[in-house]
């Protein structure tokens, strides 16, 4: 449901959907999918949808939107086609993917083994399969040289992120230099070697090789999910912590970032209430849910944007600045 573009929904083809529909009644069965797509923030319009799931036998499958969005050729659907198409077509065989991401015109998905696979665009080198910076595109699902044990990828815009068997956190692709690289969470990291004159400002601003994110003492992380400029992982111990933009208190920290100094460049405690642990969090443009493990809904950060409530707490006023510094119970 939601959007149709380019055959993401589906048989709704273009369509708006805003009850769930059926896309395959083929006996084909899944066990997990991905929804992405590319969306120009200049004017707020979403260019493209592009879908993605994995069967019980672990294939890959893919409809929708064959070129992320951009007018260069992506194909992202990771079967080299330039068609996009609503009818899913499996893009793998004989490979056990247990996790897919779908990133601004770029796709990852991990093996049983702990393997990754990326295809798509290589802009501020997101797929993490060379040292060096390229924009040359990937059509079809590629193993990562660099990727390995790893259990879970997500991507927040141009930047992927991955938690690996031992509970450390992963990052690579686009340092976000207007957020101060903060999407590194403070991983000591290389910038992309390149080339050419022409990629080189582009490669600076980019790490082609993984780094690993510090954990310090925390617990060994279980989960974690990207929004566009924040970043949330998921502890053992049902801690939810974050790095990245706080511009509306995205952290949950407490603390509330300025304009020009919005950043937080290592991982931060979201503060909840003692006795609270989370059993899942999930990034949004705003800030994060959660739901801890008596099924309450917790969330924070940005309250509202163009007359809506985003944080679910009953709210009918706020000013576009409001924010939700610790997480709030709304359900």
């Amino acid at each position: 449901w939601g959007n149709g573009l380019q055959g993401a929904l589906g048989p709704a083809g273009n369509t708006a959907v805003s009850t769930p529909i059926k896309i395959t009644a083929t006996s084909t069965k899944y066990r997990k999918v991905a929804a992405g797509g590319y969306v120009n923030l200049g004017n707020g319009s979403v260019n493209t949808g592009t879908s993605f799931a994995i069967d019980t036998n672990g294939n890959l499958w893919s409809w929708g939107s064959w070129n992320g969005g951009m007018s260069t050729a992506w194909t992202v659907l990771g079967d080299g086609n330039r068609a996009s198409r609503s009818t899913p077509r499996q893009i793998t065989t004989g490979i056990d993917f247990v996790d897919v991401a779908a990133g601004w015109e770029k796709n990852a998905a991990v093996t049983r083994d702990g393997y990754v696979y990326t295809w798509g665009s290589n802009h501020y080198a997101s797929l993490a399969l060379s040292d060096t910076y390229s924009t040359s595109a990937v059509p079809t699902p590629t193993r990562s040289p660099y990727l390995k044990n790893i259990v879970k990828v997500a991507f927040g815009g141009r930047t992927a992120y991955a938690i690996d068997g031992e509970g450390f956190a992963w990052v690579w692709g686009n340092k976000s230099p207007t957020l101060g690289a903060s999407t590194l969470g403070g991983a000591s990291a290389t910038d992309c070697k390149w080339s050419s004159s022409s990629e080189q400002t582009t490669a600076s601003a980019a790490v082609c090789v993984p780094a690993r994110v510090p954990r310090g003492s925390n617990p060994p992380y279980t989960d974690i999910s990207a929004g566009e400029s924040n970043v949330y992982v998921l502890d053992a111990a049902g801690a939810v912590w974050s790095w990245g933009g706080n511009r509306f208190g995205n952290t949950g920290d407490g603390t509330l970032g300025t304009i020009a100094n919005r950043d937080t460049l290592v991982p931060t405690k979201a503060i909840f209430p003692a006795g609270i642990k989370v059993e899942a969090v999930v990034a949004a443009y705003f800030g994060g849910v959660a739901v801890d493990t008596t099924g309450g809904v917790w969330t924070w950060g940005r309250v509202g944007m163009t007359g809506t409530n985003l944080l679910g707490d009953g709210r009918n006023t706020w000013g576009d600045q409001d924010g939700q510094l610790t997480p709030k119970k709304v359900k």
